[in-house]
């Protein structure tokens, strides 16, 4: 499925932050099977297979590719003109389902790229949305829309409503202090949810970054008590020097988890570094590190994260006829700015069980996915697959066994959900 956003029943089993470093701390004493001809080096911990990879195993006639299958999106038909994607899925048919906040709908898509179906509307009833968040594929071209303040809606293949809940962050994560739910609620094949929840962030000093810690919870429904799965550190809040609150940095690293494959597996990783903890069943299994020295962000990215902020800031006021602060830009260059850039983006588990992670071209800063790194079952480096095309902006929405669905924004800000074939040798 897809990330973060694109997921056994451990109700049992606990596993805080604290047991990885206990495993990272004794690893030394380990037994380890040697570097192999890539330099990648495998050791167990404590159950846990722990992989340093080194270069990549494909070759270059081994090596994946994507070719682009089908674009849609056009002008002058409302069935195929997007105001603000938040999801994108492939179905198990192999129709596309795309989720438009700005629309409050469900657009499902033939494996043509033609209309067929949309799904909601505007609304608080059933089959209806206030501000849906996430959308994923279910069994059988179901799906499940998330709304960002909790709740979720099942929809059947036609469209039709099928069942919903709505849940309240303090009831469902009773015990844990005040949380936000951010609509991070994925769904997992045995019916069970998992939900993440993060640290409310009302005041930050000046002058000073704090990160929040997010929480990955197993959840047998929504009424019942959680497992902790992990505790991460989430995207780093900072106070303004200029009194307007808190903010995020223009370069920070995130906190990610996804879901996937038979059995379920969740990937968990913070994207300072790599190093991406996989569960099976509620329990932590793989640990995935790459090696090498990070990026480090000159003077000539934060400028570039200036500008592109400036000129995004500038569509955005045209658009809506507002002006732009004209104390806009000192505010950009008074955040603060880190020594790396982050090691890679969001995450992605394929049907097989294969991790994906996001790699970013750091030269149009926070602007396009350039490739994703393939890892295989036992957490070692495939290589990269690169991501065709010349968009302003391309976001990976779903990662599946046969495609890999995109969402690409033009100087314009004209949405279109671009479909691309996994070529494997």
């Amino acid at each position: 499925m897809n990330r973060s956003g694109t997921m056994l029943r451990p109700r049992s089993s606990v596993f805080p932050a604290v047991i990885f470093a206990a495993a990272a701390a004794s690893a030394a004493g380990c037994g380890a099977d040697g570097p192999s001809e890539t330099g990648t080096v495998v050791r167990d911990s404590a159950g846990i297979r722990i992989v340093e990879n080194g270069l990549p195993a494909w070759d270059e006639t081994e090596a994946w590719r994507l070719e682009q299958r089908m674009s849609i999106g056009r002008e002058g038909d409302e069935r195929y003109v997007f105001g603000q994607i938040t999801a994108a899925v492939a179905l198990p048919s192999g129709r596309i389902a795309v989720l438009d906040r700005q629309a409050f709908a469900v657009r499902v898509y033939d494996d043509a790229g033609e209309h067929d179906v949309t799904i909601g509307r505007r609304g608080s009833g059933p089959g209806e949305f206030t501000f849906p968040s996430r959308m994923y594929a279910l069994p059988g071209d179901s799906l499940m829309v998330t709304e960002l303040r909790g709740g979720y809606q099942v929809f059947g293949p036609d469209g039709t409503y099928a069942r919903g809940a709505t849940m309240n962050s303090a009831a469902a994560l009773r015990g844990l202090g005040e949380r936000n739910l951010g609509g991070s609620v994925i769904p997992l094949p045995d019916g069970t949810l998992l939900i993440s929840a993060g640290e409310i962030i009302r005041e930050v000093p000046a002058g000073t970054t704090v990160r929040p810690r997010r929480l990955h919870m197993w959840r047998a429904d929504v009424d019942a008590e959680g497992d902790t799965l992990a505790w991460i550190g989430a995207t780093p809040r900072y106070g303004s020097q200029g009194g307007r609150g808190v903010g995020i940095p223009l370069i920070h690293p995130g906190a990610w988890f996804a879901a996937g494959g038979r059995p379920v597996r969740v990937a968990v990783a913070e994207s300072d570094s790599l190093d991406i903890r996989v569960f099976e069943h509620g329990r932590p299994v793989l640990r995935i590190r790459e090696q090498g020295p990070p990026t480090p962000v000159t003077p000539e990215l934060g400028d570039s994260a200036v500008a592109l902020n400036l000129a995004m800031t500038a569509r955005m006021s045209a658009r809506t006829g507002s002006e732009v602060p004209p104390t806009l830009e000192a505010e950009l260059r008074a955040r603060p700015v880190p020594d790396y850039w982050p090691a890679h983006g969001a995450l992605h588990v394929d049907p097989a069980g294969r991790v994906w992670a996001e790699a970013y071209d750091p030269r149009p800063v926070l602007q396009r996915v350039e490739s994703l790194r393939v890892f295989d079952t036992d957490g070692v480096l495939l290589g990269r697959v690169a991501i065709p095309g010349t968009a302003a902006v391309l976001d990976v929405m779903d990662v599946g066994e046969r495609q890999v669905v995109t969402v690409q924004r033009d100087s314009m800000e004209v949405q279109h959900v671009v479909v691309y074939d996994i070529i494997r040798p």
